[in-house]
């Protein structure tokens, strides 16, 4: 006896196929793209074929690609704020505002829409203090502080005030070197591919002799792919994937997983098939 495990892309489960056969308690389903649901039903097959009701259905779907960015905000304060929260945070400016507070800065990563991934960092202080006068005597030496300046291509015309269209920033503590240029204002990542409308076509099987008209043990078995110039790949029941590569063998009840790759298209859907003798 073994197992048999079917999917569906419709919450019906119309259209379902065999997509797995064997007796390993657990699948992985490497054959999907991204943003599509699937649905997912098993049954037991007994030696003779017969099988039993099905299980109930469950579903997944594989997360699209995404061009998220990294977005900074920036706030004046006299003492440490709490980390800012929401995509817009009140009280927060996507520029470094004017003022005489120090000055202070969180990271957080959006998505291509704005909304924010996880949360803000904690803020960090960019502008130190001027140190203290010395008691008795020579008044005391002022204390360093953190000097920004700001580039629209990080390598020329750097300026203390942030204006539009400046990009980088950098910061020196006191008359030391300055620091390497820090992107501060992010930039849209590109989209994700349109799984829908640029995948790859299903893979044909075909066997020769066809499965149930001969009382041959084995079979020949022919792939195609209508998606010009896409590598095909196929998987027997208990072996690793291969590239094919022309015509090959398959023996009866051992079943064969296909599937279609492009570098500039979403993977194709699996197709599996199984050859069986008239016996």
């Amino acid at each position: 006896a073994e197992y048999a495990l079917l999917r569906s892309t419709a919450a019906d489960f119309s259209g379902a196929a065999v997509i797995w056969r064997g007796r390993a308690s657990a699948f992985t389903d490497f054959f999907v793209a991204p943003g599509t649901t699937y649905y997912y039903k098993i049954v037991a097959v007994d030696a003779t074929g017969n099988e039993s009701a099905a299980s109930s259905m469950v579903s997944d779907a594989p997360d699209a690609a995404t061009g998220n960015f990294i977005d900074y905000v920036f706030k004046r304060a006299a003492t440490a704020p709490t980390t800012p929260t929401g995509d817009t945070p009140a009280g927060w400016s996507d520029a470094p505002p004017a003022g005489s507070d120090p000055l202070w800065v969180s990271v957080g990563e959006k998505t291509a829409a704005g909304a924010l991934v996880g949360t803000w960092s904690t803020p960090v202080r960019l502008t130190g203090d001027t140190g203290a006068t010395g008691s008795a005597g020579a008044d005391g030496q002022d204390g360093d502080s953190i000097q920004v300046e700001y580039s629209v291509d990080g390598s020329t015309s750097w300026h203390s005030t942030f204006t539009t269209g400046d990009i980088y920033m950098r910061q020196r503590v006191g008359s030391g070197s300055w620091s390497a240029a820090i992107r501060i204002v992010g930039e849209q990542g590109p989209p994700g591919a349109d799984g829908s409308t640029n995948k790859c076509a299903t893979p044909t099987i075909s066997f020769s002799p066809t499965s149930g008209s001969s009382s041959a043990t084995s079979t020949t078995v022919t792939l195609s792919c209508a998606t010009s110039g896409a590598t095909i790949w196929y998987q027997k029941d208990g072996e690793g994937p291969r590239v094919y590569g022309g015509s090959f063998s398959l023996y009866k009840l051992i079943g064969l997983t296909v599937w279609a790759e492009k570098s500039d298209k979403v993977q194709s859907d699996s197709a599996w098939d199984m050859y069986e003798d008239n016996t």
